[in-house]
């Protein structure tokens, strides 16, 4: 009895260790195919503005990396095939592991305006030819995330009001 249980708990330990290996290699190979990729686009932030960029640029069959440091949020990008890197935006070995300095342009969707901010900044240390377009949740601070880098800045909130208002006008155009 004493040998079996022993024999079972190392054949789970192996299986473990198995499982780990497959997993570190996955993510080091998608690494080195994110390391390939030029001209592509990064989006940072995998929330609900990020979600409909991806899906968007993956319907059109067009490169991109989603930059997100919720473990959760990166298994359900992992599910949908599509390329990833697991960190903070905000740090710039995150960003240089994503390929930023080959981008072409990078979209900023993180969920605080100061993020947002930082980030557009070091980006653009990073890469001063993409085009860089940010998310802003507060108007008052669209003036600084264009003088911090960013090409076009977007609220969400004021954009979906248009839109709607375009739509209530004009229901058969839209």
């Amino acid at each position: 009895i004493i040998f079996g249980v022993a024999g079972i708990g190392m054949l789970f330990s192996s299986m473990r260790d198995i499982i780990i290996y497959f997993n570190t290699y996955r993510r080091i190979i998608m690494m080195n195919k994110i390391k390939k990729l030029d001209n592509h686009f990064i989006i940072c932030g995998y929330g609900r503005m990020g979600a409909v960029i991806a899906a968007e640029l993956n319907e059109q069959n067009i490169p991109f990396i989603i930059v997100e440091k919720n473990a959760e949020k990166v298994e359900q990008i992992r599910e949908l095939g599509m390329y990833r890197v697991h960190g903070d935006a905000t740090l710039d070995d995150i960003l240089l592991s994503a390929s930023v300095d080959n981008a072409r342009g990078i979209a900023v969707a993180l969920n605080t305006d100061q993020d947002n901010l930082f980030v557009t900044m070091t980006i653009r240390s990073l890469n001063a030819e993409a085009f860089l377009l940010s998310r802003c949740a507060n108007n008052q601070n669209k003036s600084k995330l264009i003088r911090s880098g960013a090409n076009k800045v977007i609220n969400p909130y004021i954009a979906g009001g248009h839109r709607m208002v375009e739509m209530l006008l004009r229901p058969g155009i839209t």
